[in-house]
């Protein structure tokens, strides 16, 4: 193994980051290694990096620091041999194959059988196959314990040293098992391992259901816990992770913020303008997941504004101009640095992926409006480095709703709407009670498009006493006219069903009947400290000429019933000829693409206030998310697990 050392031994302690994913630029991964061992550094550690054998020393390493280029592959190869085992066993027969007791081959188990007459056909060279995968995950974990182990050997670690894994699956859980068999006094070291990867799919009340899809998860993390005086300590990047990993292990779980580079927030205290055109940023690499496929369709929608000298300009990385659609592709200059890029008078602006720290930080600071197109389902419960980064650099944002990166969004939008409410005057409140309930078939969701909403029967109304939402969940409100902001707010009594979000649309029709518009929301529940629910609500505006509201709550993602108490909705007294205030405080959520363009002109019309917004918080977002923080929490004697209760059986 090639070792690269800038420095002899020193008495000082040392922290040493294991990151098997880093081999080139690319990602947050060597990012997030190089904030972190210069605050550990500035803490007094000597820092050490343990990489995948195919990295190369760059600029950004301190020549200060120890880089041991160790292991052989990197955690992304696991998810990608994972989903090729899925696709060669769609009846989930070859999963089924049990190990007899001797250690011989693996057998089918009497329910195992092919679904159709080419997967029977095709069943020998796909069982082969799926093997193969299998054996590569299981060469995976030998090779991760055997690459630890040359890594310990080469450092001779000792107590008071501490090590980050900062990138693990349950795979590299499994082979670290393996090693801590073998050299049992790597126990006495401080081992800090960090899962960011989701263990379910969807959200919360499908949890149970997954659980008994793969033992193997309980069974590695209880070979973890029975491990003899082990100092583990295993960490998530957010909460709802965390409640994910206390389903299947009863090891102690905390969140630890996820670091951002400190230099985002530096430029923070200039003074707010509104450029034309406004950089629209999309950050990081083009993938399925983040919703690239979308920006067509979003620059389609917002033809006028994305037109040359019009007011907005996209502004994305990308490793070519052929990583984008046609359409994209017609109207986009390539561009090798930030600051060529900020010359162009295109509508679409590309600058290479991947950056260096440098020209990463100033395409972040030349961005004006960070859009992040993610899938809500992928980031329902995971972090996004890309949403810290901006929100450090005080940019305002529009993100996925019912998911993690809107509930970073949530309060401060409760907020802006109550102040919203005292400081405008109002023109009419009409409670839910005095609306125009209707039954309307189509706003009731089938079997056959997605879960069934409500079980009860046609109501007179949409709210009961109770508050509780029946299948007819479209009501009718006369508008006052030249009306142009309607807001909404309710209460949430009692905690709901885990993974529960209230679907908001508003339909505005004319004098004449005709429909003028829709508008679609999805949020959560307003965490309250109190047995009293807090008031919460959303500001929508209405096209000109609006006379007739059609509005719909619906439960968004599930079939059981909502609560909600003193629904209402109050006209704000604004004009279609004055300005509108702003939707949100420094971001805002679509609840599908199909709003996005909406939410671009909004943020594009009140820009300053956004950004003004964006601002005020960037300082306590850098704060939070500081390598400085990160470190603090990693090397206290005390680890505090976070307070969720342990759902393992």
């Amino acid at each position: 193994m090639e070792l690269i050392s800038h420095q002899p031994h020193v008495a000082h302690p040392r922290f040493v980051l294991m990151d098997h994913s880093i081999k080139r630029l690319g990602g947050h991964n060597l990012e997030y290694a190089v904030h972190v061992l210069a605050a550990a550094e500035q803490a007094g550690f000597q820092p050490v990096l343990a990489v995948n054998r195919q990295f190369s020393a760059t600029r950004q390493i301190s020549p200060s620091w120890r880089v041991l280029p160790a292991y052989h592959y990197t955690t992304y190869e696991v998810p990608k041999w994972r989903a090729r085992q899925s696709r060669l066993d769609p009846a989930a027969e070859f999963a089924r194959l049990v190990r007899r007791q001797d250690g011989g081959e693996t057998c089918p188990t009497p329910e195992a059988h092919s679904a159709t007459w080419w997967q029977w056909l095709s069943r020998p060279i796909r069982h082969w196959l799926w093997q193969r995968y299998d054996r590569q995950l299981t060469r995976f974990i030998q090779q991760f314990a055997a690459d630890t182990a040359c890594v310990w050997q080469k450092l001779g670690l000792r107590q008071g040293d501490q090590i980050l894994l900062a990138t693990v699956m349950e795979s590299e859980l499994a082979g670290l098992v393996q090693f801590f068999e073998v050299e049992p006094a790597a126990l006495a070291v401080d081992w800090h391992l960090q899962f960011h990867f989701k263990l379910f799919g969807g959200r919360e009340p499908d949890y149970p259901a997954q659980q008994p899809q793969n033992p193997n998860l309980a069974r590695i993390f209880a070979d973890a816990a029975a491990l003899p005086g082990q100092q583990l300590k295993i960490y998530c990047t957010t909460d709802r992770l965390v409640e994910q990993y206390h389903r299947i292990t009863s090891l102690p779980v905390r969140d630890l913020p996820w670091p951002v580079n400190p230099q985002f927030a530096l430029h923070t205290r200039e003074s707010v303008s509104c450029p034309r055109p406004l950089r629209v940023g999309v950050p990081g690499c083009i993938r399925a997941e983040k919703g690239t496929g979308q920006l067509a369709p979003v620059v389609a929608a917002c033809a006028q504004e994305f037109a040359p000298e019009g007011q907005m300009q996209l502004f994305v990385q990308s490793k070519r101009l052929g990583k984008l659609s046609p359409l994209l592709r017609e109207s986009a200059q390539f561009y090798p640095s930030v600051a060529a890029a900020r010359s162009c008078r295109r509508s679409v602006a590309v600058v290479k992926w991947p950056l260096g720290t440098r020209d990463y930080l100033e395409f972040i600071r030349a961005t004006d409006i960070g859009l992040l197109l993610y899938d809500a389902s992928e980031y329902y419960v995971r972090c996004s480095g890309v949403l810290v980064e901006l929100l450090a650099a005080g940019k305002p944002v529009i993100v996925p709703a019912g998911c993690w990166m809107a509930n970073q969004l949530a309060e401060a939008n409760w907020l802006h709407v109550e102040q919203i409410l005292q400081a405008c005057a109002i023109v009419e409140k009409i409670p839910s009670p005095a609306w125009n309930w209707r039954y309307r078939p189509e706003y009731v969701k089938t079997a056959t498009s997605a879960p069934r909403l409500f079980d009860n029967a046609e109501p007179k109304q949409g709210l009961t006493a109770g508050g509780h939402l029946q299948p007819a969940t479209m009501a009718e409100v006369t508008v006052p006219a030249n009306c142009a902001q309607l807001a909404l707010s309710w209460r949430w009594p009692g905690p709901p069903a885990p993974g529960s979000y209230l679907a908001v649309r508003c339909n505005s029709f004319n004098a004449a009947n005709s429909a003028l518009g829709e508008w679609r929301e999805i949020t959560g529940q307003r965490a309250s400290t109190t047995s009293v629910p807090r008031q919460q609500g959303l500001l929508i505006p209405l096209p000109r000429g609006t006379r007739r509201c059609e509005i719909s709550l619906q439960n968004a993602y599930h079939n059981h019933p909502l609560s909600l108490a003193d629904v209402e909705c109050a006209f704000l007294d604004v004009q279609h000829e004055q300005p509108s205030p702003p939707l949100g405080k420094f971001g805002l959520c679509f609840a599908d693409v199909g709003m996005v363009g909406h939410l671009l002109r909004q943020m594009c019309t009140n820009y300053i206030a956004y950004a003004q917004g964006a601002r005020e918080q960037a300082a306590m977002w850098a704060k939070q998310h500081s390598p400085e923080e990160v470190i603090t929490q990693l090397t206290s004697n005390t680890y505090k697990p976070s307070l969720h209760q342990s759902r393992a059986a």
